[in-house]
């Protein structure tokens, strides 16, 4: 009998090729060039690498605001700083490994070295295409893959198991991956749009044989760390079983600030349509045919000919609006991503509570109401989006026509 201990790291420098996935599903070579071609970009230098995770104190008793007592325990952030201390940390006995790879800012590095992003990656064994996730983030110099969305879902339903009493009772392993786009203030002095688009990367694998539960998170929200850290506190809620939820809890908490931000867009465009609203023409006397000003409309500035034929006009808030408008658009299309999102995941939970036992169907439930009213409020968010839209354009053409009739008198005053 063999004494070897199992490096749970082992081939960690050719991650994903080092794991066992069926070439029919996925190419780890492939991956694992494109990981290795795409790295300086992605990855800081070991030094500089800052690994967030969560550690969980004893379970003890408590009580929660249902004031039903439930065992809690104490929930920690702590940053790993080096390989050593990665290994250091898989030593404990955790039922949940829950991790956060930040950035400095939004189109920075990952702060995570190679090394240790593989390391990682090899000892939660996660899925490839989770890699397509992975390479949204990292150094960039525009708003790259502003329009991509990542999704997968893979499930291994398990045997059923007959208890002492006849009740066949299921289990499923799964593993999800995807990314969230929301809407962030970013306190900055410029631009003037106080938001700007950011993105979430979630990774989650649970294993109903060992229930074991691991999470990665790529560049969250300050706020949604907070509250996640609060919801784990609760060992009940933290149990891997349970863990699910999370994933409602993320899509929920970035989603808060559209409406605050769709407000202020509204608030924008109807100062635009005030101007064009004041933009009626006025007829100047004094002269044997009446002349027509106009005033600072959507075409500022309209003057008489130089010369015959001749019109000049500043179409400065034409430009506004159609910038505006197309802003607009980005953020439907942002919405209808995260639409697509919600639905994937709705229908990928709903395979997993079949293969589940029966005691979680109230979570599920619950799971599945939060979800509807996720995919509600982004509607309706993406409708008021699209009724600014439509009335844009409307004024746009109005404009035009504006400008156009503005143009036949001015001729009629100089022949």
């Amino acid at each position: 009998m063999s004494n070897r201990t199992i490096d749970v790291f082992e081939g960690w420098h050719k991650y994903p090729h080092n794991l066992l996935f069926s070439l029919i599903e996925v190419d780890p070579l492939r991956c694992n060039d494109r990981l290795a071609r795409d790295a300086e970009r992605l990855f800081v230098p070991e030094e500089d690498s800052r690994l967030g995770m969560l550690e969980f104190g004893p379970v003890g008793q408590g009580q929660t605001h249902s004031h039903e007592f439930h065992g809690t325990r104490e929930v920690e952030h702590t940053v790993l700083e080096s390989s050593e201390q990665l290994s250091a940390c898989f030593k404990r006995s955790y039922s949940s490994w829950i991790f956060f790879i930040r950035q400095s800012y939004t189109w920075s590095r990952l702060l995570i070295s190679e090394e240790i992003f593989r390391r990682l990656f090899t000892r939660l064994k996660v899925h490839p295409d989770f890699l397509d996730v992975v390479h949204i983030f990292g150094e960039k110099v525009g708003p790259v893959e502003e329009s991509f969305s990542a999704f997968f879902a893979q499930l291994s339903p398990q045997p059923s198991i007959t208890t002492a009493i006849g009740e066949n009772v299921h289990s499923c392993s799964y593993e999800i991956g995807f990314n969230i786009k929301y809407v962030a203030e970013h306190g900055r002095s410029y631009p003037n749009d106080p938001y700007s688009i950011r993105e979430t990367g979630v990774y989650q694998k649970y294993c109903s044989d060992t229930q074991t539960c691991n999470w990665i998170f790529i560049q969250p929200s300050d706020e949604f760390r907070d509250r996640l850290e609060r919801a784990l506190v609760s060992a009940n809620d933290a149990a891997p079983m349970n863990q699910f939820q999370i994933h409602v809890l993320v899509l929920l908490s970035v989603s808060e600030n559209w409406r605050d931000y769709i407000n202020y867009l509204e608030g924008t465009f109807s100062k635009l349509v005030s101007t064009v609203l004041h933009g009626a023409l006025q007829p100047v006397k004094g002269s044997s045919i009446d002349a027509y000003k106009v005033d600072r409309g959507f075409f500022t500035n309209i003057k008489g000919p130089a010369m015959e034929g001749d019109i000049e006009a500043d179409f400065s808030d034409i430009r506004r609006l159609q910038i505006l408008t197309d802003k607009l658009r980005r953020l439907v299309h942002i919405l209808q991503l995260n639409t697509n999102l919600g639905v994937q995941l709705k229908s990928s939970m709903q395979r997993v509570k079949t293969a589940s036992p029966v005691t979680l169907a109230a979570a599920f439930e619950d799971f599945d109401l939060k979800i509807d009213l996720y995919l509600f409020q982004h509607q309706t968010h993406s409708a008021r989006l699209q009724s600014l839209i439509a009335r844009g354009q409307g004024i746009s053409s109005l404009t035009f026509e504006q400008l156009k009739a503005t143009k036949r008198l001015t001729l009629q005053c100089v022949m």
